[in-house]
């Protein structure tokens, strides 16, 4: 089902997203690559990781509702909130 490229580019999150929660003590320094990557070369519009970032929020929320109590929606929004800026701020 569905694309292989779609499927590869979600592999590429979910592994940035990864290392993001791995390097919570320096993620401008963790994801300084795909900042410039994705500010420079592929200019993608920052809205767009707001987008995302709901997105995954609600896909989670949908799939895992017994674990995403009000706590863990704030922690995780905060979190793809802090990342999205970090992505953005170049």
């Amino acid at each position: 089902h569905g694309s292989a490229q779609i499927k590869g580019h979600g592999k590429k999150v979910a592994d940035a997203l990864t290392n993001a929660v791995n390097h919570l003590d320096d993620l401008p320094g963790a994801l300084s690559a795909l900042s410039d990557l994705h500010a420079h070369k592929l200019r993608v519009d920052p809205v767009n990781f707001k987008l995302l970032s709901h997105c995954l929020l609600v896909t989670l929320a949908c799939h895992h509702p017994s674990d995403i109590s009000p706590a863990v929606h704030a922690s995780l929004d905060k979190f793809l909130a802090t990342v999205s800026t970090v992505l953005t701020s170049k």
